[in-house]
Order: C-alpha cells, then sequence, then structure tokens
C-alpha cells in the first residue's frame, strides 16, 4: 500500500512538471496586463524610480518632502461629513524642493505666484470625493500638471492672431449691444399699450 501511493505521488510529481503554466495555473485572459503590454515590467512598485531619473521633470513626486494636512471637508460625505477628515491641503516650499528642476522653478514661480504664500510655499487643497486618498491623489496630480505646464513652451501670439481677436471681441461687443438694444425696444413697446 505505501510502495503504491509512493508510485502514485511520483507519478504526479512528474506529470505536473509537464503541464505547461496555461494547463497549471487555469484560463488566462487575453487582456491581461503582458499581453496588452508585452515589454513592460509587470512589477511596477519594485521598480526604483531614482535611478532612472532624467534631467528634466519626471512626474515623479516624493509624497515624503511633502507637507500633508488632513481636516474635514464641506464637500460630499452623507452621516459620515462631521466624523471623516477627508479634505486633504499638501504644501511644499518651492525653493528647497529638490525633485524640482532648477530651470523650472523660476517658471513655476512666477506661473504659480497666486498659490504661493509670503514664505515660498506652494499650497493646494482638494475636497472632491469622500475618500481622503483620490483627494491626496488629487492634489498631487494639480502639482504635477501645474509643474508640466511650466515646461510647456510658449510662443508670443503673432500680429495677425491678435488682430483677429480683436475683430472677434469688436464683433460680440456691436452683437451684445445690438440684442440690448432690441431687447430695450420690445419693452418699450409693451409699456406704450
Amino acid at each position: 500500500m505505501a510502495l503504491r501511493a509512493f508510485c502514485n505521488k511520483c507519478l504526479f510529481n512528474s506529470s505536473f512538471k509537464q503541464l505547461t503554466s496555461y494547463q497549471r495555473h487555469g484560463f488566462k485572459s487575453v487582456y491581461s496586463i503582458d499581453k496588452i503590454y508585452p515589454n513592460s515590467n509587470p512589477d511596477i512598485l519594485k521598480e526604483n524610480r531614482l535611478e532612472t531619473v532624467k534631467p528634466g521633470f519626471t512626474g515623479f513626486i516624493p509624497v515624503e518632502k511633502l507637507e500633508i494636512k488632513s481636516s474635514r471637508g464641506s464637500g460630499p460625505g452623507g452621516q459620515s461629513v462631521n466624523k471623516s477628515n477627508n479634505k486633504v491641503e499638501i504644501r511644499f516650499h518651492v525653493a528647497s524642493a529638490d525633485w524640482i528642476p532648477d530651470n523650472l522653478k523660476d517658471k513655476f514661480l512666477e506661473q504659480e505666484k497666486n498659490r504661493i504664500n509670503k514664505e515660498g510655499y506652494f499650497i493646494t487643497m482638494s475636497h472632491k470625493t469622500r475618500k481622503h486618498i483620490l483627494n491626496q491623489s488629487d492634489c498631487v496630480n494639480k502639482i504635477r500638471t501645474a509643474i508640466y505646464e511650466c515646461m510647456i513652451k510658449r510662443e508670443p501670439p503673432s500680429e495677425e492672431h491678435l488682430e483677429k481677436l480683436n475683430k472677434r471681441l469688436e464683433k460680440q461687443q456691436r452683437e451684445r449691444l445690438r440684442e440690448k438694444r432690441s431687447h430695450s425696444l420690445k419693452k418699450q413697446d409693451r409699456k406704450t399699450l
């Protein structure tokens, strides 16, 4: 009996090794990550992003260098609106932020001067959702978008473009005044009857 169980166990192990990974792990969807992105690294959490930093801004914002505060938000929340701290405020000192390239800091300070306080802290907040973590990611995304906006090089508008804009504005003003005049005449006609 023991010999028979031993032989069955050996047969099972040898046949298990011959099975393909598809047969061992079951169904594999056509929409699995390794089929959609064949050359990507599926374990993105272990990727060391600091080694792959390029001279410009890569989009990586170190959360440990941000000051994150939570408070009770005025947004949606249902019955737990007065119990949970889901409003998030993130601030960081722009001058000491070593993860922003130096060539972007001056442009960032110029473009975002309304959101930077006297001490030099950039402040952003979010209370869009009921979830604290989603509001936190929304704040980080706002910071990332603001830095990406600084990277865009905009050319000054040409004379032709400015002339077109002025013509449009003049036409809009004429149309607005015409509608206002016609509305006024309509009201006057009602009063005389």
